[in-house]
């Protein structure tokens, strides 16, 4: 359905993203790679994707 293919989608966009600049320019999230407080926001922000996905098919599996 288009609900599940938008949370396909808007799931796969952040992680992309960050694959495509760690390989084009592995330099960019050096000075912050080390910092303890990236891996709190990695897991936070990974957290709330997941979290947010799994809003997003819920709510779209109608059964009626």
């Amino acid at each position: 359905t288009e609900g599940r293919m938008s949370a396909y989608i808007l799931t796969a966009v952040p992680a992309l993203l960050f694959t495509a600049i760690m390989v084009l320019m592995p330099q960019f999230y050096q000075d912050v790679w080390n910092e303890p407080k990236t891996w709190y926001m990695l897991s936070g922000a990974i957290f709330w994707l997941l979290l947010g996905n799994a809003i997003m098919f819920k709510m779209s599996n109608f059964r009626f």
